[in-house]
């Protein structure tokens, strides 16, 4: 198209801004996937989890928040790796904090960690609290642990039942051992928190309750004694 000189400036500029990543580009595509998974497929809320890395545990945590604020969805937990406290306090770490004053206020994950352990929706919620596991590397040269550890003894402090965390003392921002860094943790982690008896997911939410809160191509849920089966496969083999 930029090759064309006959092409239609207005055409240009929306393939322009279709190829544009942002913040907002970001964040719709996490509900639009979380959307599919619970009310096209079928899969429960509270057997979701949600995975985020560096720059994407902002959004994973903020899908979380919204889902839990827009469509009462509680999803079985969160798993960050390599968290920030925030963007301006990344900012911050490598200029001063009067550089970080012109840094958008992007992804604050300290602020939505807080409206998460604050904000609990009504009792008659299944899990009013996320579960949340922070995995952070002790040699991480992007993101300094001191992010992970801030977010972990925030939620410890604002009294969140379920939160972990694990620092692995070899790791790096881009190197981990897959297995022992990773894998294992998270696994114990699902385990404890997602994996539950099927008599535990009576009164939970659904893709059936669900569904009506977000327009989406109906599909045919899945019940949750396969959903447990499929999930104690996986983390089998994990293991």
């Amino acid at each position: 198209c930029a090759q064309d000189a006959s092409c239609p400036t207005a055409c240009c500029e929306a393939e322009a801004q279709a190829e544009e990543t942002t913040v907002d580009g970001i964040d719709r595509a996490a509900i639009h996937a979380l959307a599919y998974v619970i009310t096209t497929r079928g899969i429960p809320c509270s057997q979701v989890v949600l995975f985020g890395r560096s720059l994407g545990t902002g959004t994973a945590l903020r899908l979380a928040k919204v889902a839990q604020e827009t469509w009462h969805w509680t999803v079985g937990g969160v798993v960050l790796q390599c968290p920030y406290i925030s963007i301006k306090q990344i900012v911050t770490d490598y200029a001063c904090a009067a550089t970080s004053f012109l840094i958008p206020t992007y992804y604050d994950n300290l602020a939505t960690l807080r409206q998460l352990c604050t904000q609990v929706p009504d009792a008659e919620t299944f899990k009013p609290f996320v579960p949340l596991l922070i995995l952070h590397g002790e040699r991480d040269e992007i993101i300094w642990p001191y992010h992970g550890r801030a977010l972990y003894k925030e939620a410890l402090r604002l009294g969140h039942p379920s939160v972990e965390a694990a620092f692995a003392p070899e790791a790096t921002h881009n190197w981990w051992n897959l297995c022992e860094d990773i894998i294992c943790p998270t696994s114990q982690f699902i385990k404890k928190h997602v994996i539950q008896r099927p008599n535990a997911l009576q009164g939970q939410t659904t893709a059936a309750t669900c569904r009506p809160s977000y327009p989406c191509q109906s599909g045919t849920p899945q019940t949750a004694g396969k959903i447990l089966q499929l999930v104690r496969e996986v983390n089998g083999e994990i293991l």
